[in-house]
């Protein structure tokens, strides 16, 4: 008996040159990936200053915070500010001063109020206080529908507070602060300093220690 023959599918350059396109951006994503994190690991430990671009990265997820043009849930005139796990220009945000006492270039302070800038969309990050969220509760899985992020635990609230979305606006109203957040680390448990240590002050221009002296009120009042 004759076997059938089997043709194979007729030649497609639309199709080849799709899979060579795919395969172009595949390692292009590839790259970018590895250069933006030989830039986080060469910009590790160096002081962030006004006008610097950064990227905020979750740390229990690992993902980055992004810029996205869909539209906001909690503001329909706003975009949405969420986690993602592709690099993307929409993860770069500018530092900006929110008032003059501090110039581009100069160091962001501990407790500074600043703006986050998204010069991908030429909006600021602002968050509404008019529908606050509920996340410190477990939330059930949907059928079917694979995770966005890698799963986490919410860290508890202080009381008194709550949770808010944030978003991308044009406005520049909201302010945001800096605080500094390190892992504790044994090695350098000495160059911490904690609440109720007790410490020497000292002034480097005039070297001299900082010191009170006891004094009745009737010497000096």
């Amino acid at each position: 008996k004759s076997k059938p023959l089997i043709q194979n599918p007729p030649f497609n350059p639309k199709t080849r040159a799709t899979e060579e396109a795919f395969i172009k951006l595949s390692n292009r994503i590839k790259e970018e990936k590895k250069a933006n994190q030989k830039i986080l690991e060469y910009a590790l430990n160096n002081p962030v200053v006004y006008g610097s671009e950064v990227q905020f990265m979750h740390f229990s997820s690992k993902s980055y915070l992004k810029a996205d043009i869909s539209c906001s849930e909690s503001d329909k005139s706003a975009y949405k500010f969420e986690l993602s796990d592709e690099y993307s220009s929409k993860m770069v945000f500018k530092i900006c001063p929110k008032y003059n006492v501090r110039q581009e270039g100069e160091p962001v302070q501990f407790g500074d109020q600043i703006l986050i800038y998204s010069s991908k969309l030429d909006c600021y990050v602002n968050f509404s206080m008019s529908n606050p969220i509920d996340m410190d509760r477990d939330i059930p899985p949907i059928d079917n529908v694979p995770p966005i992020t890698r799963s986490f635990d919410y860290r508890g609230l202080d009381e008194g507070s709550q949770r808010y979305e944030a978003h991308i606006s044009q406005f520049r109203d909201c302010l945001w602060k800096i605080y500094h957040y390190s892992c504790y680390k044994s090695e350098e448990a000495s160059m911490i300093v904690r609440g109720g240590d007790l410490v020497r002050i000292r002034h480097t221009e005039h070297e001299a220690f900082l010191s009170a002296d006891y004094c009745m009120q009737t010497e000096n009042p």
